[in-house]
């Protein structure tokens, strides 16, 4: 097998594995538009710091059917934020003993969101990395193409 096969499988399994997480978080931002609302309260507001980026990380407790759970899923899709100061005003928002509504996935009470729903920049982010990885992975036959070789 040519290194140049081998480096297009790479970077196709590469766009496959980034694409995964992607497509995952959308289709579960979607799904959860249909899921059934709850109280909560926010027992801990505060941000977190990962990869880079700045998350919300607001933990809430809430009840099913007489079961208590406990998440920190603020929303699926969309809560990488690059500036400290965004992620802290969502935290500030909500703080720790407010009541908020969260819908939860009632075929798995222990699912749930704060925000339901995908964001446009879910689908611009999946976008971006199919054609980022797809030209790398096939950026000298482009060229190849233009040049006209």
């Amino acid at each position: 097998m040519s290194t140049a096969i081998q480096y297009k499988l790479i970077l196709l399994a590469a766009m496959l594995y980034v694409s995964y997480f992607h497509v995952r978080a959308i289709f579960f931002g979607r799904k959860s538009l249909n899921w059934r609302s709850a109280n909560a309260v926010v027992t801990k507001s505060d941000i977190d710091r990962e990869s880079g980026t700045y998350h919300p990380k607001i933990i809430y407790r809430y009840s099913v059917n007489g079961q208590t759970h406990i998440n920190d899923t603020y929303t699926f899709t969309g809560t990488g934020y690059i500036f400290k100061k965004q992620a802290i005003a969502i935290s500030l928002k909500h703080p720790e003993g407010i009541e908020i509504q969260i819908r939860y996935n009632q075929n798995n009470p222990s699912q749930s969101v704060m925000v339901p729903g995908v964001h446009w920049s879910s689908y611009a982010n999946l976008a971006f990395f199919l054609l980022f990885f797809g030209g790398l992975a096939f950026a000298g036959d482009i060229i190849n193409l233009i040049g006209g070789k």
